[in-house]
């Protein structure tokens, strides 16, 4: 990782907007090593396509989005350790300053091939309130305007369209901002993934 980023500007920017934006997340050289993890899981076969749904009523619909992913865990792959040690430390100064009672987070590895694309939605679902914040990092060697696979996002006062660049990190609320990823025309990596509230029964 490179030099600890001040995470509280970015959290104000997500306070006020609904969304930050934080260019160089990552170092080009962590960067390029998870780009490399994406690259061998990718070549074993291990992504499934994506679905839409919450986890117990997931439906595959080619129509509204044609990525294909690999859930992640802490134990998948050492080389994640720096990644999930920043998201613990974002997820300590949310807490701290914003009282959000995060305490817990999912996330996966995403592969947009050359012609997919996610149709406009938002992230947390009707019968599960319990993502808080979307995260999206991403991955890619190098982007420009005309490989498309932009994110466009539509805060209200009007849409936004974000590169993937490499080592960007993009946050919003999960619950509020409508999103897409318009079709790409080459491969585009990143890690995208959640930070919720899990309820604790009584």
């Amino acid at each position: 990782m490179k030099t600890k980023i001040d995470f509280l500007p970015l959290i104000d920017t997500v306070v006020e907007n609904g969304f930050a934006i934080c260019d160089d997340f990552i170092s080009s050289d962590y960067l390029a090593k998870l780009r490399q993890i994406i690259d061998n899981h990718y070549l074993e076969g291990e992504f499934k396509e994506a679905e839409i749904g919450d986890r117990f009523n997931q439906t595959k619909v080619k129509s509204i989005r044609k990525d294909k992913i690999l859930w992640l865990s802490r134990g998948l792959n050492t080389d994640l350790d720096q990644f999930y040690s920043e998201i613990d430390r974002l997820i300590s100064v949310l807490n701290r300053y914003c009282f959000l009672s995060i305490n817990d987070c999912e996330f996966h590895f995403a592969v947009y091939p050359p012609g997919a694309f996610y149709k406009r939605h938002i992230d947390q679902f009707k019968s599960n309130d319990g993502r808080l914040l979307t995260v999206i990092l991403y991955l890619n060697e190098f982007w420009e305007e005309n490989n498309g696979g932009e994110l466009m996002i539509y805060p209200e006062s009007g849409p936004i369209k974000v590169l993937p660049q490499p080592g960007r990190l993009v946050l919003f609320k999960s619950d509020e901002l409508p999103h897409e990823v318009l079709k790409t025309n080459k491969s585009r990596y990143s890690i995208t993934g959640w930070l919720k509230h899990k309820h604790t029964p009584l």
